[in-house]
């Protein structure tokens, strides 16, 4: 009899288990939002593709670009290539972390407490469990975007000229996770925060201390 009731219950179990999971693939979020069953079926470069579309913005369609000869042998570019495959190693772990968080927090609805003097609130920076972003794109979509970035690093480099490096890492992940979505990368892209982020990096080498 007590095993035929635990059965029953693990049944019982399954089923709005999987009746959970059916909801959340079909049903819209976030005032009418993509449904998450759509997200499924999409690349994994779509989500690439929307980081790129920033930095195409930031830099231009239509600026030029030199090389010089033998430049990849100068200590200039190989020091560059040097830094940018160290950030890419480092850079994976951070976002593939509140990849994680991101969930738990959509979840269980994390947000910062609440004040008309918290700067986080004036920001609009106090929600943790938001799906899309202020343009309506998923923050998750984001994330994503943040760790093929690092895992192509090797391939092509173009994370580093937005401006996510181990100084920004923290900021970067608030920003999107709190909705800021593309115009995360136009604050980081800012001259004052790429003469912090070389600032940083010189002081954390140990032959400059």
């Amino acid at each position: 009899m007590l095993r035929n009731l635990n059965s029953q219950r693990n049944i019982d179990f399954r089923i709005r288990l999987s009746t959970c999971i059916w909801r959340y693939l079909s049903i819209k979020k976030d005032n009418g939002g993509p449904r998450n069953v759509q997200i499924l079926h999409r690349s994994i470069d779509n989500d690439t593709d929307l980081a790129k579309s920033v930095l195409k913005d930031i830099e231009g369609s239509g600026k030029s670009k030199t090389e010089s000869p033998y430049s990849f042998y100068s200590l200039a570019r190989q020091t560059a290539s040097k830094n940018d495959y160290i950030t890419g190693k480092v850079g994976i772990g951070p976002f593939a972390l509140n990849n994680n968080n991101q969930i738990l927090t959509m979840i269980y609805h994390i947000s910062f407490r609440e004040s008309q003097s918290s700067l986080l609130s004036t920001l609009g920076l106090s929600r943790l469990d938001k799906q899309l972003d202020v343009d309506g794109n998923s923050i998750m979509s984001w994330i994503s975007a943040m760790i093929n970035a690092h895992v192509d690093i090797a391939k092509d480099p173009w994370i580093s000229r937005l401006n996510v490096n181990p100084f920004s890492y923290n900021i970067t992940n608030l920003l999107l996770r709190t909705g800021w979505g593309g115009n995360t990368f136009y604050f980081l892209t800012q001259p004052i925060m790429k003469q912090m982020a070389d600032a940083y990096v010189k002081a954390s080498s140990q032959y400059m201390q």
